[in-house]
Formats: structure tokens, C-alpha cells, sequence
């Protein structure tokens, strides 16, 4: 275990571009939280263009730095969030910002989320600076289990020059994955420059405390009352399916007493989240806006319904709950492919975008809670914490300099 040297202990800088949705930053703190229980000594610093960073618990060694925010309105075109400003001057902003904090921070370790240039290649500059002027920064690249179809990936990456930023820049490249769901490197074509520095972790989850899923529990129902909880992330384009839900709810209770809560997300439109609201009859729906740590209420469920991000699909399976994903389809696919591998292993029912009827999602509820599918034969592997762990200590191990670079640090 690194040493507790306040002040000189090693330092790691992540950087996650937060566009839409909670997925990246919710990944990026648990992994965070993981690493600090960990590697007590470290110091951890979050580059983050989330516009709810500030809503979320931090572990006790990290800071963030704030981005301006952005918000992806199309297959690889964004807009200012908030900033009366041009895209262009945001995107000029956030790459300074970028460069500027790990120039003065200067990282032992980097973590890059899921976009290997920066949003709109914002941390090219960056990237070639550490090459530069930290040769012996480790820089690793952190990816969820699919990005999105093959036909889209492996053209884009090639007109942008991916594979060569990961053969120059990169000293790691960590899947929170299973090569038994999907393979990035036969699906997107990787060379074996990259797929040999590839490391396959699993998939990440986190426990839970079971007497607060029981107090969740009692909160929401009663005896013999089926929980049903309904999240769609950060919201943005979740009004579809909530409102389906809605309206297929009396249905459902007519043959069950299902109670529900209702997760709407901090990025809902404020107009639509009022009129769900007031379509939501109190005495069977509890309705919240912003649910910082949704793993109690998972737990507590008889049955989720979702859409197919990444974490929360993780969560669910790891909870080894009863799910009916609605994947997003726009402006990628790679909820639709993971929502129909993980369905074909038995994990979970999916109704797709275009299927999505009240009448439909009513039957699908009442077939999940009056017969429970049988556990799968196949199960997932949550060791993508441990095995990023285990990754930076056997690299830690093998460079004999490290500890004496950290400690001969003026700070």
C-alpha cells in the first residue's frame, strides 16, 4: 500500500466530458470512491463538464474542477448549456481550463472517460503535453462495455485518428466489461498495438446497505405491495417513457397493487417533469426529481424499469432484480445492443423505443412480477474496481522510480 505522506503522496486527475446524462460522472465517483479506499495516500482531482457535480457525495480525497457545460444535441453536435456564448469559445475554454489544470497539478495518473480526445477533441493538447512534459504520467483510458454499433465506431475513430492517440498517448485501456457481452477489440477492429494494452475488468458495481433498502422498502409499500421503480437517468429524453408508464399504471393495479416510484431526473425539461408530477395519483406514486444514490431504492424493487444505460443496468444485475429496459436508440445505439445481448443471456426483458406502447408495457409489468423469470444460467462478473486495483499496483510494482519521484516533489 502507497504510503500516507500528506501532501506528496501520488496525485491522479480524471477526466470525465458530461454531456448528457449522470452515467459518466456516477462511474467516474464510484471508481473515484473505490481508489480511495484503496490507495489512502491518493489525491484525486475530477475535471467535469457535469452540470450536477455538485450534487453528488465525493470521497474524502477529492476535488473537482468545473468545465462549462455543453449539451449534445445530435450525433457529434453540441451547444453551450448554460454560457451565453458560441460553441466554439466553450469548446476553447474548456481545452485551456484542461491543459492549464494538469500543466499546475501534474498527475501521476490520468483517467480519461470513455472519449479518448476529449469532447470535440478538447484534450489533444492536453494529451500531447503530458507526452512532452510528463513522460511518466500513466494515462489511462476507461470505457464502458460498448460505445456504440461497429459501422459508426470504426469509421469515426479512423477519421479522427483514435487508434493512433492510443498507440502514442495511452498506457492503458480499461473495459468495464465482459469479452462475453461484447468485444471492442474484435467488434471496432483494434490493432494489436491497442487490443495488447487492452484489459477486460468486469463490470462495476458497488453493495449496498441493506437497512437502507429496507427503510426504502417500508417507505414505499407495504405487505404484499409490489414495488415497481421507474428512473431514466438524468432525464433528458425520459419523458416518453414515464409517461407511458403512467398511463399503463392503471392497468396494472387493477390485477396488482403495485406501488411506484418514480425517478425523473435532474435534466428533465421542468415543464414535462410538472406534468407527470401532476399525472402521478400520491396514494400508489411517489415521485422524485434528483436521486443522488438510487442503489437503496434498486434494492428495495420487485421490479425496475429503466432505460439500458450502462450504470444502471450494472446496478439491477448485480441487485439480481426483475428489469424491463427501454434502451435509447439516438444519437447512439449502444443501449440497444447491450439491452439485446444482455436479454439474450437471460438477464433482463427489453421492449425497444419503437415497441413502446402503454398496452404493451402494462402486459411486460404483469408478466414480471406474477412470474418472475428464472435466474440465468449466465451471470456477470463485478470485478471492474478490484481489477483496475489490481492493474495500478502490479504497474506501481514494476516502476522502481515512482515512490521516490512522488516524495521528492516540492509542493
Amino acid at each position: 500500500m502507497l504510503r500516507p505522506l500528506y501532501g506528496t503522496g501520488p496525485r491522479a486527475l480524471f477526466y470525465s466530458h458530461d454531456t448528457v446524462g449522470l452515467g459518466h460522472i456516477r462511474r467516474t465517483l464510484r471508481i473515484c470512491e473505490h481508489l480511495d479506499c484503496s490507495f489512502p495516500s491518493l489525491s484525486m482531482l475530477l475535471v467535469t463538464g457535469s452540470p450536477v457535480a455538485h450534487g453528488f457525495r465525493a470521497p474524502a480525497g477529492l476535488d473537482y474542477v468545473k468545465l462549462p457545460s455543453v449539451i449534445k444535441r445530435g450525433d457529434d453536435r453540441y451547444e453551450t448549456r448554460n454560457l451565453r456564448l458560441p460553441f466554439q469559445i466553450t469548446w476553447q475554454l474548456r481545452a485551456k481550463l484542461l491543459l492549464d489544470t494538469v500543466s499546475a497539478y501534474r498527475p501521476d495518473f490520468l483517467f480519461v472517460d470513455n472519449v479518448p480526445l476529449g469532447m470535440k477533441g478538447e484534450l489533444i493538447h492536453t494529451l500531447q503535453f503530458v507526452s512532452q512534459h510528463l513522460p511518466d504520467t500513466l494515462v489511462f483510458l476507461t470505457l464502458r462495455d460498448i460505445l456504440d454499433d461497429a459501422s459508426r465506431v470504426v469509421p469515426q475513430w479512423k477519421r479522427l485518428g483514435v487508434i493512433e492517440a492510443l498507440e502514442r498517448y495511452y498506457t492503458r485501456v480499461f473495459i468495464y466489461g465482459l469479452r462475453s457481452v461484447f468485444d471492442p477489440t474484435v467488434e471496432y477492429r483494434w490493432p494489436v498495438s491497442v487490443s495488447s494494452k487492452t484489459v477486460f475488468c468486469g463490470y462495476i458495481a458497488r453493495s449496498v446497505d441493506k437497512a437502507l433498502s429496507t427503510a426504502a422498502r417500508r417507505q414505499l409499500c407495504g405487505p404484499g405491495e409490489p414495488l415497481v421503480v421507474v428512473t431514466v437517468g438524468g432525464g433528458s429524453d425520459g419523458t416518453e417513457i414515464v409517461d407511458t408508464y403512467l398511463q399503463a399504471l392503471p392497468q396494472i393495479r387493477r390485477h396488482l397493487p403495485v406501488k411506484s416510484l418514480v425517478i425523473l431526473g435532474p435534466e428533465m425539461d421542468p415543464h414535462e417533469a410538472s406534468r407527470l408530477r401532476r399525472a402521478c395519483d400520491p396514494r400508489s406514486v411517489v415521485v422524485m426529481d434528483f436521486c443522488s444514490d438510487p442503489m437503496p431504492y434498486l434494492d428495495a424493487a420487485d421490479l425496475v424499469v429503466s432505460m439500458a444505460g450502462y450504470n444502471t443496468v450494472s446496478e439491477i444485475l448485480a441487485l439480481n432484480k426483475q428489469a424491463i429496459v427501454i434502451p435509447r436508440t439516438h444519437p447512439r445505439r449502444e443501449q440497444l445492443i447491450r439491452s439485446r445481448r444482455l436479454e439474450a443471456f437471460g438477464l433482463l426483458r427489453t421492449i425497444e423505443p419503437d415497441e413502446l406502447t402503454r398496452d404493451r408495457l402494462a402486459a411486460k409489468v404483469r408478466d414480471a412480477l406474477e412470474v418472475p423469470a428464472a435466474p440465468a444460467a449466465t451471470r456477470l462478473e463485478f470485478t471492474g474496481l478490484d481489477r483496475l486495483t489490481v492493474e495500478m499496483r502490479e504497474l506501481l510494482a514494476a516502476d522502481q522510480t515512482f515512490l521516490n519521484r512522488v516524495e521528492a516533489r516540492v509542493v
